[in-house]
């Protein structure tokens, strides 16, 4: 209606214009210019105004989205949907919902303009020659008027003065105009109308045109169009014509390029764009964009996806529109894949099955590309990055080895990571996938060496092993199921970094015997023993305060579950029951026994009593049980740790404050403040350790795919890349003294160094003390633990290794050994139970004191440890065997000549300071003859003779050494110097 009335408006001015003209005597010719010049204005002022009262996107959206009942009833229920979809689409950028509405007006208007000036055109035409008529009809009717007036007043006239002459008015004749000039006036607005005319109906070819050859180049380019058809040709042919036309070339010549560029602009975003510029940039990116949504699998992503990422960047630097628009869709998309969700129907790129190693740092790239959406800059450098990322990985054949962890750390080490730490460098936002590649270099490691994930992990392991364990064991005779729950729950504990004492183990394992196993008529599940450990915990806070002299536990779980028995063995118990089982009991009894007093001579007597007390009530005085557990020797009160660390089995997050395990959790670095470190100069440093890492997984990788792991191998490995990150701003000391933690209490290392979970603690503990090499600290445990392994198999270890092993001493390393080199493992390695506590003594000492003294003298050192091995080994063989050989180099004897072996152990300093440290007080000898060689020395032999001979003769030869140290060199033999 509004339209109606202002094309009446119009006509109405035009039809005014025209009468106006007639009367004032203008030609029509001249008109007919005015007219087609107006008509030529209004189309242009036409223009104008519909792109400045174009609705905005918001304005547009609402209308839509309030009319969405009449569209229903116009299309159906089916449209409503798909419109509302569109909404919630075009919510998701503004710029683009303004950027269809203005680029549909500037595809229209080119026409509109057209048909508009032939409307105006013609209908003013029409009524100019409407009101020319109408104004000769007039002016002809008062002329005739005008003609009988004159001749009646001239009748009159002449009636009243008879006679008289009579004045007759002559009127002059018109002056004709000049018929030549009037001609070529007429032609010359004849032209100009012509011209006006010509430049409005050539408006639509030249602005479509403009937008045809590259469009057409765009379309076949990207495959839309095939551009082998004949069609395609011919039209292209047609458009080169066309546009090469000498009159369009005039037009544009005179003017009409700027008439064109003005009819097919927009304001889009604040922003005056091109139609000819944005539409091939467009089309560009959708065909990129959509190639992409067809194939979410990051996994199968090659060069081509690779190119088509950096295409999708290109085109932004060729559009000021697209980085608005594409920014909006990228954190809408973004922001629904971070949250789990689909975007308009697309799933979240995903690595598929096996690529979870890689997963965190897809999701990385996702919030990068979220977080710099908006800025325009920052996005085209990401998604240029992006590519960068995806082209190194797929010629690495990273993406084609996401499941074989073997193949994709080889995939990622070397020059790989090189390459992609110095590309992700360059770029500020995405420098922070640097630290997410030492992330991933740390999972793989954690993957090959079986790192635990994070303490649920743990905590669920433990949970599975002892329920498997309960459920199992009901197999077994009676005698022997006690035994075997308490071998398991030690192994347990261990595993999960549990400080139990082994003494009382039993009585754990006797509670969950009765409660869980004879007591229980159905399965044991996990909630069961879970249960188990929760009311140990509560009976345990109720103990410890019931007993003044001890302090309150303030390690339990904030119970959040209304009942956290429910569903279990202990929640079909009535209170009473409950109140009274083995749990509560056991929990009671051990606090009792933490409350011991050390000191006190009948403490196994009080403890026994304690055990006896508690188990008969419960079991009864005939159990079998009662009497293996009266069996029970303890000989120390139990440790508070031990109370806190069983009653922290009840929760994960409790678990976590007492387990000394190391997780992949702990270890992972946050890649956002390690980002911050990274700089310029650290890049180089940061590539070489993550290198390391790839090499060090792909190697022990290929060490485990062939059997057992070597610890000289995980030594040799582990040990340079632990230093690499040391030096890092990126993962810090800090985290490497975790990390070399974790790779020590890994299963796989624990194993192959016949080690448990505390020793391999603490190890790490020992080792990350103060400053040193890890690689120099790994391979000083690994020489250890090849001594140890040499020992247990012949007895016999080289001079070259125990060498090697002095020289490569520090203060860390010889506290490891010192953590190694327990009784327990000596015994394991063929010393004699009795003999084994004593010679851990001496080796202890001795590498205490290497490790502080010069090692200048490391091969006298080493041959006097290995002949205080050879002592050791001595002990066990028969009184009848020879202690020394005859002769030098004779060999008839399990150790050399006498004067050889005091020579030999009192020329170490390492040996005279252990002996005396070991065997005396400081004063007087007080260990004497702990390898019982007295019967192989009587007094009056040979042997001994010679021995005290030697032992005297060396000491007048070195005055420095003092008598105390003579007594303990003998003292170690059985001898007594004065006998």
């Amino acid at each position: 209606m509004s339209g109606l009335i202002l094309l009446g408006a119009v006509l109405l001015v035009v039809a005014l214009c025209a009468g106006i003209a007639a009367l004032f005597g203008f030609s029509k010719s001249r008109v007919h210019l005015i007219i087609t010049a107006a008509s030529a204005a209004l189309v242009l002022v036409f223009c104008w105004v519909i792109k400045l009262v174009l609705p905005s996107a918001d304005t547009l959206m609402t209308l839509v989205r309030n009319n969405l009942g009449l569209i229903g009833e116009q299309f159906g229920a089916n449209a409503v949907e798909i419109t509302t979809q569109a909404l919630e689409f075009a919510a998701i950028s503004p710029t683009l919902v303004e950027l269809v509405l203005q680029l549909v007006v500037a595809l229209a208007l080119p026409m509109l303009c057209v048909v508009l000036f032939a409307v105006l055109f013609l209908t003013a035409w029409v009524v100019s020659l409407l009101v020319f008529a109408v104004v000769a009809i007039v002016r002809a009717i008062l002329r005739k008027r005008a003609a009988k007036r004159a001749a009646k007043l001239a009748a009159e006239q002449a009636e009243t003065v008879e006679g008289e002459a009579v004045e007759v008015e002559v009127t002059q004749p018109k002056r004709r105009r000049n018929p030549v000039l009037f001609r070529f006036i007429a032609a010359g607005m004849g032209a100009v109308q012509g011209v006006i005319i010509v430049a409005i109906l050539l408006i639509p070819l030249s602005c479509y045109l403009s937008i045809a050859q590259p469009t057409l180049n765009e379309l076949t380019a990207q495959g839309v169009l095939p551009a082998d058809e004949p069609v395609i040709a011919q039209v292209q042919d047609v458009i080169n014509e066309l546009d090469s036309a000498p009159v369009l070339k005039a037009y544009r010549t005179l003017g009409g390029k700027a008439l064109s560029d003005s009819v097919m602009s927009m304001k889009v975003a604040g922003m005056n764009v091109k139609v000819s510029e944005e539409l091939s940039s467009i089309i560009t990116l959708s065909q990129h964009v959509l190639a992409l949504a067809d194939n979410t699998d990051f996994a199968t992503y090659g060069e081509e996806e690779a190119a088509i990422i950096s295409a999708i960047g290109d085109s932004f630097a060729d559009s000021r529109l697209l980085s608005p628009i594409v920014g909006d869709v990228i954190f809408a998309a973004t922001d629904a894949w971070l949250n789990g969700e689909s975007f308009v129907g697309i799933e979240a790129p995903s690595l598929g099955e096996g690529g979870e190693l890689l997963e965190p740092m897809l999701v990385a790239v996702l919030e990068i590309l979220h977080d710099d959406a908006r800025q325009a800059v920052l996005l085209q450098a990401d998604v240029k990055t992006t590519a960068e990322l995806v082209s190194i990985l797929a010629r690495s054949g990273a993406l084609a080895n996401l499941s074989d962890t073997n193949a994709l750390m080889s995939a990622l080490g070397g020059d790989t990571v090189n390459t992609l730490v110095t590309t992700l460098g360059a770029n500020q936002s995405m420098k922070r996938l640097i630290p997410e590649i030492m992330n991933l270099g740390v999972r793989a490691v954690g993957q090959v060496l079986n790192i635990p994930a994070n303490a649920s992990a743990v905590y669920d392991q433990y949970m599975t092993t002892v329920t498997d364990t309960l459920n199992n064991v009901s197999r077994l005779p009676e005698q022997q199921r006690l035994q075997a729950i308490s071998e398991q729950l030690n192994t347990a504990f261990d595993t999960a970094g549990m400080e139990v004492d082994t003494q009382v183990m039993e009585l754990y394992a006797a509670a969950m015997l009765h409660d869980l196993v004879e007591n229980n008529t159905q399965e044991i599940t996990e909630a069961d023993v879970q249960a188990f450990f929760v009311l140990y915990a509560q009976s345990a806070l109720q103990a410890t305060n019931a007993l003044s002299t001890r302090p309150t536990f303030d390690l339990l779980a904030d119970q959040k579950a209304a009942d956290p028995f429910a569903g279990t063995v202990y929640g079909r118990m009535s209170e009473q029951q409950r109140q009274s089982c083995a749990a509560v009991a056991v929990a009671s009894l051990c606090v009792q026994l933490s409350a011991l007093d050390a000191d006190d001579a009948d403490i196994v007597q009080k403890a026994t009593e304690l055990v006896t007390e508690t188990f008969t009530d419960l079991l009864g005085s005939d159990s079998a049980v009662l009497e293996q557990l009266m069996s029970i020797e303890i000989t120390a009160p139990v440790s508070s740790k031990t109370n806190e660390c069983v009653s922290s089995m009840q929760s994960t997050e409790d678990m976590k404050k007492t387990s000394t395990v190391v997780t992949l959790e702990t270890l992972l670095i946050d890649t956002k403040a390690a980002a911050e470190n990274i700089t310029s100069e650290t890049i180089d440093m940061d590539a070489n350790a993550i290198t390391a890492i790839f090499d060090t997984a792909a190697s022990l990788t290929d060490v485990l795919d062939g059997g057992e792991l070597n610890i000289t191998d995980l030594a040799s490995s582990v040990g340079t890349i632990l230093d690499s990150l040391a030096q890092t701003n990126t993962f810090g000391k800090d985290k490497t003294a975790d990390l070399f933690t974790s790779v020590l209490q890994s299963e796989t290392v624990r194993d192959a160094a016949k080690i448990d979970m505390q020793t391999a603690t603490q190890l790490a503990g020992k080792a990350t003390e103060g400053e040193g090499s890890y690689a120099d600290t790994m391979n000083t445990v690994a020489g250890a633990a090849n001594i140890m392994e040499t020992l247990s198999k012949d007895g016999s270890i080289s001079q070259d290794e125990m060498v090697s092993l002095i020289r490569s001493l520090n203060a860390q390393t010889a506290g490891m050994i010192e953590v190694y080199v327990t009784p327990a493992r000596l015994v394991e390695n063929k010393i004699p139970e009795k003999y084994s506590l004593v010679t851990s003594d001496l080796i202890k000492s001795l590498f205490g004191y290497i490790a502080d003294s010069d090692k200048s003298n490391a091969e006298k050192e080493a041959k006097a440890l290995n002949q205080i091995m050879d002592i050791a080994l001595a002990g066990k063989d028969s009184k009848d065997s020879k202690l020394f050989s005859s002769a030098p180099g004779a060999g008839d004897g399990k150790l050399p000549t006498a004067a050889e072996s005091v020579n030999t152990m009192l020329d170490s300093k390492a040996v005279r300071h252990a002996l005396k440290d070991v065997l005396t007080d400081g004063s007087k000898v007080t260990v004497f003859d702990p390898y019982e060689l007295s019967g192989k020395i009587k007094p009056g032999s040979k042997d001994h003779t010679e021995f005290v001979v030697a032992v005297k003769a060396y000491g007048q030869a070195h005055p420095e050494v003092d008598q105390l140290t003579l007594d303990a060199v003998a003292a170690l033999f059985g001898v007594n110097l004065n006998d």
